[in-house]
C-alpha cells in the first residue's frame, strides 16, 4: 500500500463513473437521555426498575436460562468441515505457466501503482509519448516529400500543425520533436546553420524499428 497523499488519480480499472452519488440526508438528533450523576443514582434506578415491574425481572431470568441451554447445545453439536471453494479457472489461461502469470501480474500491479502516482508533469509527458508513433510517420512522410534530409525547423513545424490530428502550437510541436530525439536517438538530430534551426532525418535508419520502439514506449506508458 501507498500513502493517501501520493495518489493523483483513480485506479485505470475503477468504475468511477458507475459509483452512485451519496444520498443527502439530516443529521441524527442527539438522543433525549438523563444523566446519572453519581453510583448511588444507578443503583437507586435499577433497585426502583425492579420494584416497579416484576414481570420485567422474570422475564429477564428466563432468557438467561434459554441461552445457558442454547450455548450448551452449541458446543456439543459438531460443525461440519466444509472446504473452501476452489478458485474460479479462466479457460484462456489453461495451460499458461504460473510463474509467466505472476510476472505479467506484478507487471501490471507496477504500471498501474505508477499510473496512481504521476505528477502532472509525468502525465503531460505520456500524453505526448502516445503521439510520437503517429507524428514520426507524418515526418517521415514529409521528408519524402520534399525529397530532402535537411529541413528548417520552422517549416516543418508547420508541416506538423497542418497534418496532425490535434490542434497543438508550435510550443508544443517542438517539445515532441525534442522527445522524439530523446527516444529514437540518431533518428533525427538538430542543427544551427547561419542563425536558422534545421531538422535532419537520417536516411539510414530503420522506419520499422523507429515506429516499433514508439509502439513499445506507448504500450509501456498506458494501461
Amino acid at each position: 500500500s501507498i500513502a493517501r497523499s501520493r495518489l493523483t488519480r483513480w485506479h485505470p480499472e475503477f468504475p468511477v463513473d458507475d459509483v452512485p452519488d451519496i444520498v443527502s440526508a439530516a443529521l441524527p438528533q442527539p438522543p433525549n437521555t438523563e444523566r446519572v450523576a453519581t453510583a448511588k443514582d444507578v443503583l437507586e434506578r435499577a433497585r426502583n426498575l425492579f420494584v416497579v415491574n416484576p414481570r420485567m425481572e422474570r422475564a429477564l431470568q428466563r432468557v438467561s436460562e434459554n441461552s445457558k441451554v442454547l450455548s450448551t447445545k452449541s458446543s456439543t453439536t459438531p460443525t461440519p468441515c466444509v472446504p473452501p471453494p476452489a478458485p474460479p479457472s479462466k479457460p484462456a489461461l489453461h495451460g499458461v505457466p504460473a510463474g509467466l502469470l505472476e510476472r505479467v501480474r506484478a507487471k501490471q500491479a507496477a504500471r498501474a501503482l505508477e499510473a496512481m502516482t504521476r505528477t502532472p508533469a509525468q502525465a503531460q509527458e505520456v500524453v505526448r509519448i502516445t503521439r510520437l508513433p503517429d507524428m514520426a510517420r507524418i515526418l517521415r512522410n514529409l521528408f519524402v516529400a520534399e525529397k530532402k534530409s535537411v529541413l528548417p525547423r520552422d517549416s516543418v513545424l508547420d508541416k506538423l500543425a497542418d497534418s496532425c490530428r490535434e490542434n497543438l502550437s508550435h510550443s508544443e510541436l517542438d517539445q515532441h520533436l525534442k522527445l522524439l530525439s530523446d527516444k529514437a536517438p540518431g533518428w533525427i538530430t538538430f542543427c544551427n546553420l547561419r542563425k536558422t534551426d534545421f531538422v535532419r532525418l537520417s536516411r539510414n535508419a530503420d522506419m520499422n524499428r523507429v515506429i516499433a520502439r514508439l509502439n513499445e514506449l506507448t504500450a509501456d506508458k498506458c494501461l
